[in-house]
């Protein structure tokens, strides 16, 4: 089949036989069907138009093998032989241009792996940040909730400490109630056994109703009263105590001492149970009490003074031994028996402190009329019911 075709005649003999052998079947097929006439008018067309596209095949094929000269020239030019040097150099130019482009590959390569990297990272970044947003969230809501838990407690806290304060204050009052409660006891008990006291001993309840002296200066004792008193007088100086300074003083610190242990009911504190129901100057059951306790005290004349009122309220026994008058008359008008030294004995009353005592010296008038000089030692009570009040001891 290669060597059947040799040139472009022969090609165009096949190529006509071709056309022609369908034309004379058909043509055959005709004659034996239609008639002579109608058979070779049929046939007279058919070779016409074979002979046109014969023509046409013919052009064609011609112009098909110029081009196919052509081609085969160019291929042949191509494939002659050129310079070695040309060879070499061009070899060395592609071998260049290959490692340039296996330098590249190799960059392309590594710049595809470390994007390949990045892109992980970037990837494990996003998943790191999603699971930081949602420790973030749970973070949030467990703060919110531990938020909403804390104020809940402090709400809690306050309100126990609101009732700790209310219960504190309802016992600090209980106390207080509880206090008086036992001030009013211990005045009662006092108070009954006072009484129990005034019952049993009538003499004490006579003494007690006795009708009280006259005024200083409206005085005029008899003669008969004037000689008990002067005897009276002389005998408490047979057997007086205290003769001298040192033995004032030792006497003062006792008597303070005393009264800075009594205990009672502080009459003139606002809280006291009793400064409700009496006055201020209702202090009689603290003053008993100091009676008694400095009853005892028979080694010279006593006499307790109060700087807040400015008054004697309380004298011993022993001011009738000394002067002629009672107790509660030398209270009551203590300044006019002064009769020299009542200036100095009320700047020495207000400068009087704890941790020194202050003499004096008081001319006092007796109940028969007569000037008595007298030694006064001031003593400051430091604490208790009796706190800076004044103690003075009195001897001729």
């Amino acid at each position: 089949m290669q060597n059947l075709f040799k040139n472009r005649h022969q090609l165009l003999c096949f190529a006509i036989a071709l056309y022609l052998a369908p034309l004379f079947t058909l043509t055959f097929i005709n004659l034996q069907h239609v008639s002579l006439s109608q058979s070779w008018n049929f046939l007279s067309t058919g070779l016409f138009l074979s002979l046109g596209g014969a023509l046409l095949l013919y052009f064609v094929l011609q112009g098909w093998e110029e081009a196919l000269k052509q081609h085969f020239k160019n291929a042949y030019v191509e494939i002659q032989p050129v310079d070695s040097s040309q060879i070499s150099s061009d070899r060395n130019t592609l071998e260049q241009t290959i490692g340039e482009l296996t330098a590249q590959r190799d960059l392309f390569e590594n710049e595809l792996v470390q994007k390949n990297e990045e892109l992980a990272h970037q990837k494990k970044l996003e998943e790191e940040i999603e699971k930081l947003s949602q420790m973030s969230e749970n973070f949030a809501g467990y703060r919110l909730e531990t938020e909403q838990q804390i104020e809940e407690r402090e709400q809690l806290i306050r309100a126990l400490r609101q009732e700790t304060e209310e219960q504190k204050a309802i016992l600090q009052t209980k106390d207080i109630l509880i206090k008086d409660l036992e001030g009013q006891i211990r005045d009662r008990n006092y108070e009954m056994q006072t009484l129990l006291k005034i019952s049993e001993n009538p003499q004490f309840k006579s003494e007690l109703f006795k009708v009280p002296d006259l005024p200083v200066k409206n005085s005029q004792p008899t003669a008969s009263r004037q000689e008990e008193i002067k005897n009276k007088g002389f005998a408490f100086q047979a057997d007086k105590k205290v003769r001298h300074a040192e033995g004032a003083s030792h006497h003062l610190k006792q008597c303070i001492e005393i009264a800075q242990n009594i205990t009672g009911v502080n009459h003139f504190s606002p809280h006291s149970s009793v400064f409700r129901d009496l006055p201020v100057n209702s202090n009689a059951l603290d003053l008993r009490r100091l009676g008694d306790s400095l009853g005892g005290e028979n080694m010279a004349a006593v006499a307790v003074y109060s700087k807040k009122e400015n008054k004697l309220l309380y004298a011993n026994h022993q001011i009738r031994h000394l002067l002629g008058w009672s107790s509660e008359k030398f209270l009551q008008d203590f300044p006019e028996i002064v009769q020299d030294g009542w200036i100095e004995w009320q700047r020495q009353i207000h400068s009087l402190s704890t941790s020194n005592e202050a003499k004096i010296r008081l001319i006092m008038k007796t109940k028969f009329g007569e000037n008595l000089l007298l030694n006064c030692h001031l003593g400051l009570i430091p604490r208790g019911i009796f706190c800076n009040h004044v103690i003075a001891v009195f001897y001729p």
